[in-house]
């Protein structure tokens, strides 16, 4: 935790898809699908 803390690690290029909080329920599913992909999704709170 402390290195991702202090940017020793770069998390970023693990995040796969990004969504907005609204299209969250509607893209959710396909997440869960292996050929989609996800690794990481981070759902954006704005």
């Amino acid at each position: 935790m402390r290195a991702i803390e202090s940017g020793e690690i770069d998390t970023c290029p693990q995040i796969t898809h990004k969504v907005k909080f609204e299209e969250m329920i509607e893209d959710f599913p396909a997440w869960l699908k292996p050929e989609t992909g996800v690794i990481k999704a981070v759902v954006e709170m704005t």
